[in-house]
């Protein structure tokens, strides 16, 4: 896996062994930040279910100010810190090990703000259950995502959010690609 472009466009990053991540395919990576080159400079950006923190380091590449990284696999978040140490960006990095909705009530109570949050939660499967509705309905009643501030998650294509009473946010697009979705919620 590589970085696409800015910065560190080019630089190879490493990623956790075995089926418990899934990485991003670098096309869904172009799509999101196509959405997203207007407005990636100077941002602060989260990073949910991180990985091997190839999004996080994306934006960082392509001028964000900060990335948080969270993820509850112990061998995820070592990638996280190898990558961040081989970018030379850990001064710009927070990295949280523990469970995903524990942190984020957390970052919430910490009054921490993040102006676009990305999640790529384990995608949701017949008989399982899905943390994508849960991101939604937690960012939605939080004030972790700053006004006008975009929200992204990723999930399988059979198994989109389909969530109608949110109070902050609004579904601003959605793009199947391949088997997996990307929802593009805006807040405010």
């Amino acid at each position: 896996m590589y970085i696409i472009a800015g910065q560190f466009r080019g630089q190879k990053l490493i990623s956790p062994k075995g089926l418990q991540t899934r990485p991003t395919a670098s096309r869904l990576r172009e799509a999101l930040f196509n959405i997203c080159q207007g407005f990636i400079e100077d941002v602060r950006f989260l990073d949910l279910f991180c990985g091997s923190g190839a999004i996080g380091l994306e934006a960082l590449s392509r001028g964000a100010e900060s990335a948080t990284f969270v993820d509850a696999g112990k061998e995820a978040i070592q990638c996280v810190k190898k990558n961040t140490s081989h970018l030379k960006v850990e001064g710009q990095c927070q990295i949280l090990h523990g469970q995903i909705f524990t942190l984020l009530k957390w970052l919430d109570k910490q009054n921490r703000q993040f102006d676009i949050i990305y999640a790529d939660p384990p995608y949701k499967t017949e008989g399982s259950e899905g943390y994508s509705d849960k991101v939604i309905e937690f960012i939605d009643t939080s004030s972790l995502l700053a006004e006008g501030g975009i929200l992204f998650i990723e999930e399988d294509a059979n198994h989109a959010p389909k969530l109608d009473n949110l109070s902050t946010l609004s579904l601003k697009n959605s793009r199947t690609m391949g088997h997996s979705v990307l929802q593009q919620y805006v807040k405010g």
